[in-house]
């Protein structure tokens, strides 16, 4: 868990990555560079979540935390990683 009681109310129950790995062809962790939510270090809990998952990891360079209040309206790394990875 996190320490932060909102973040840590979604990972209740944690969930199970086992059951996610190898559910698709291609999987890829996405994250900000910046994201101060992510302890200890974005890269960190990216890196944790990729081995688990058997995935790639894509980083969003200065985007802070993902989330409506941020602003945020496009991932374009995300668009390009979907467009070159699965299949028309």
């Amino acid at each position: 868990m996190t320490g932060i009681v909102e973040v840590d109310r979604f990972l209740r129950p944690a969930p199970d990555l086992s059951a996610v790995k190898g559910k698709s062809a291609q999987t890829a962790v996405l994250v900000s560079d910046s994201d101060k939510y992510l302890l200890p270090s974005p890269m960190t809990v990216a890196q944790q979540l990729a081995a688990a998952i058997d995935a790639q990891i894509l980083v969003s360079v200065g985007k802070g935390h993902f989330s409506p209040a941020s602003g945020l309206r496009a991932l374009p790394e995300l668009a390009a990683w979907v467009k070159a990875n699965i299949d028309p």
